[in-house]
């Protein structure tokens, strides 16, 4: 269903075409300029100023500044958080965004951090997550401002800075100042994520022998890693090479091992990915610890490790670790071995779960240790995070699809993701855009399978589409205004 456009909203949209359109390169350049920041949040609580580290706060001083510029009203909140605002504080509708982004890994084409336009794509790392979307937000608070839109609610943007990292930004930003009436948390798919899976995550301690102790790989828990190595001393080239010839090809297309100086290297390469829609990458730390398995390289201990983390994880839906859940609302559990590195006498492997919205987090302990207590493997750290869900026939819910759709001439439903955002730590905060669902339909052909993607490699914006979001945001707001 969608609500028909009247007159007045159809001329609306007219002006905010003509105005995007005298205005785009100057919203590119934006972005382009935000994304020169590697803004990777770091968690550094003694930096007055900067709990996420100098980046973050670099990025955030450079946002409010250019919304200082546009005529309005900016906070800095401690480095946590910052606002702009436009019209009315007390009573406003809320357009939310993050300037902190994932590492950028490897295996880029393109340089992360100097944005390279291609065609109708800009690419690097924090085009769509999210600094995309957070330049758009500005940029719909200046087409009201500029067009002189008539609203009685305020427009509010706040920025977070560590929502890759645990929205420790937006949790203290809500204990401690106003938030919207509703706020617009732009960092999904449209239309509406009426849901997001629980998270689950923890380090899983792994006893190992001689040598697996130094297998490594990965940047974030929330990435698929798409590179793993072990670095073996006192075994020949000769003796790795014979071993790893037992290896299926299937895995060992994915393995090579080199001599070096004092040692063989042996490593692997995989498809990088975000750990929420993991799909269709390949983890690098779980390929190569099937080959170790496979090759008999290793005993006792360490043979027992890689028993272990090649049917941990075997599959990213849980199954080989024993909590393979799934519900008709929320879909299957997502599992992903996001880090592992040499801890003590043995490994730590950082796992990040998404669970369905029917499971818990004692749901998914239980299981997990019947599954990793017969190694000897203990699970540390835990945290949780409770899922989201909404119903569909929420009345602001409503709009908004309504809204997409008649905008778009479609009839897509409300969604439930394996992502989390602020919508979980913010009040009657809902994720609305700016993505589309066919995404991959417009002309991305320039780049390999598994780049592109958000938490990949040469992640890329289609410009077109944060246009044509922008336009629904502006007329998102403006049903929005008359609702609450």
């Amino acid at each position: 269903m969608s609500i028909e456009l009247n007159d007045g909203e159809r001329e609306l949209l007219k002006k905010v075409e003509v105005w995007l359109k005298a205005h785009k390169e100057e919203l590119v350049q934006d972005i382009e300029t935000w994304v020169r920041i590697p803004s990777v949040s770091i968690a550094d609580e003694n930096t007055k100023g900067a709990p996420f580290g100098k980046e973050c706060a670099k990025v955030l001083d450079l946002a409010l500044k250019r919304g200082k510029e546009f005529g309005f009203n900016t906070s800095n909140h401690e480095g946590y958080a910052g606002s702009i605002v436009y019209g009315d504080y007390e009573k406003s509708i809320g357009l939310i965004g993050h300037l902190d982004v994932v590492p950028e890994g490897d295996n880029w084409i393109y340089s992360p951090y100097k944005p390279v336009r291609k065609g109708d794509f800009l690419i690097g790392r924090g085009v769509s997550d999210n600094k995309g979307a957070s330049v758009a937000a500005l940029y719909v608070a200046r087409i009201f401002k500029d067009l002189n839109i008539p609203i009685e609610h305020g427009i509010h943007i706040i920025y977070g800075c560590a929502e890759e990292t645990g929205m420790a930004d937006l949790v203290y930003y809500v204990q401690h100042k106003q938030v919207p009436l509703v706020s617009l948390v732009l960092d999904g798919n449209f239309p509406v994520c009426h849901g997001q899976k629980g998270g689950f995550n923890g380090r899983l301690f792994i006893p190992t022998g001689k040598y697996l102790h130094n297998l490594k790989g990965g940047t974030a828990e929330n990435n698929v890693p798409d590179y793993a190595e072990i670095f073996i001393k006192d075994i020949s080239l000769p003796e790795v090479l014979s071993s790893l010839d037992r290896v299926s090809k299937s895995i060992s297309d994915y393995v090579k091992a080199e001599e070096q100086s004092d040692g063989i290297l042996v490593y692997a390469k995989g498809r990088s990915g975000h750990a929420a829609n993991p799909e269709g990458s390949l983890n690098a730390i779980c390929i190569l610890a099937a080959a170790l398995k496979e090759s008999g390289l290793f005993k006792d201990e360490d043979q027992k490790a890689v028993d272990f983390l090649s049917s941990f994880l075997a599959d990213y839906n849980g199954v080989g670790a024993g909590i393979g859940f799934e519900d008709e609302v929320s879909g299957k559990l997502t599992l992903n071995g996001g880090i592992i590195r040499s801890f003590k006498n043995g490994l730590e492997l950082f796992i990040d779960i998404r669970y369905p919205i029917t499971s818990n987090e004692e749901d998914i302990t239980k299981a997990l240790k019947l599954k990793i207590e017969p190694y000897g493997v203990r699970i540390l750290d835990v945290r949780n995070r409770k899922p989201y869900f909404i119903e569909k026939d929420n009345a602001k819910v409503k709009v908004l699809t309504d809204t997409y759709n008649s905008l778009r001439e479609e009839h897509k439903e409300p969604y439930v993701m394996g992502g989390g955002t602020y919508s979980r730590v913010l009040p009657e905060g809902i994720t609305f855009g700016p993505g589309f669902p066919d995404i991959k339909k417009q002309g991305i052909d320039f780049l390999p399978d598994g780049h592109g993607g958000a938490h990949g490699p040469d992640e890329a914006l289609h410009i077109p589409s944060l246009l044509e979001a922008i336009k629904i945001y502006v007329l998102s707001i403006v049903r929005l205004d008359t609702l609450i």
